[in-house]
């Protein structure tokens, strides 16, 4: 009985009591300790409900719900504070670097929904603030987070926010661009939060799209993936394509071929291409070769063994 009053019914999370005890106590009691809270709020649940009815809105909030409590650790708290609004706590933090890595892949996640049974248009807007940040309490650590929300809100949504640190103006951004042509939801969603923050991913759905590249963006390419997955021949006519662009080099692309098809890794490998993966995506080895890659091109620092 004492387990059942702690949760939120619907989900299997904490409640918004129990959750505010159960975090009010960490921060008040471990202040030398780094932690973050998020606010994580559901895009467009209005429409869910208005649209497919609560029958449908109640899905979707358990399909939030379960994705979450898997995205985060054991000793994380995770609780549900009202209809679509979760809320977790990363207790003892090591680096805020796993924090933004962590909600990367929550948002490309939501993003693209791979096998996921709920409305394209719901996806997620997050809030961020940690306690070295001056806040020790539950109360004041989510009226920070609960602003930063709001700016992921008012930012156009299916993003996230961190309190007191203002986000890359997008429009001037000059970071080293990675190119991804692919039409496979799943493959674009862990390239996205895959690759490190100190790069920018531009997505492009047809070759049409990758022959309209700015310049600048030509110029700034260290890394193209080229998906031909999903094609039902060989993928050849990629390949040709590509190598035809008068910018791009292929020593810098990497192919994502289909498992188990032969034909689409001959082409591949004959086309010269510097890698190849295979689908689904083996996240350790994707992550593994591609660092590889870009420390060879100077875009990341060597890592050291000491």
């Amino acid at each position: 009985m004492k387990i059942k009053s702690e949760m939120d019914e619907m989900t299997g999370v904490y409640n918004k009591t129990t959750t505010e005890l159960v975090m009010n106590e960490i921060l008040t009691n471990s202040v030398t300790h780094q932690h973050v809270m998020l606010v994580i709020d559901i895009d467009n649940f209005k429409s869910v409900n208005d649209l497919s009815g609560h029958q449908m809105g109640d899905h979707v909030i358990k399909v939030i719900a379960n994705l979450i409590s898997k995205m985060f650790r054991k000793s994380d708290i995770v609780g549900r504070i009202g209809g679509d609004e979760f809320i977790v706590l990363m207790v003892d933090v090591p680096s805020m670097d796993i924090v933004y890595t962590k909600l990367n892949e929550l948002i490309q996640l939501m993003r693209y929904k791979p096998d996921m049974t709920i409305p394209e248009y719901v996806t997620l807007s997050i809030g961020m603030a940690s306690n070295g940040q001056g806040a020790t309490t539950y109360q004041a650590l989510f009226e920070k987070a609960d602003a930063a929300l709001y700016q992921a809100k008012e930012g156009g949504k299916a993003q996230y926010r961190e309190y007191g640190v203002e986000p890359i103006n997008l429009n001037g951004d000059k970071r080293p661009a990675v190119l991804l042509l692919s039409e496979n939801r799943s493959v674009c969603s862990t390239i996205n939060a895959l690759i490190p923050a100190s790069l920018r991913v531009i997505e492009a759905l047809k070759l049409e799209d990758v022959e309209k590249l700015k310049t600048e963006d030509q110029n700034n390419m260290v890394m193209i993936f080229a998906d031909v997955s999903d094609n039902p021949g060989d993928g050849e006519e990629i390949w040709q394509s590509l190598q035809k662009l008068p910018w791009l080099e292929m020593d810098q692309v990497f192919a994502i071929c289909a498992e188990g098809n032969i034909p689409q890794y001959r082409v591949a490998l004959g086309s010269g291409v510097a890698d190849m993966f295979t689908t689904p995506l083996d996240s350790a080895a994707f992550k593994r070769r591609t660092e590889k890659h870009l420390e060879k091109v100077g875009v990341l620092e060597e890592k050291t063994n000491a």
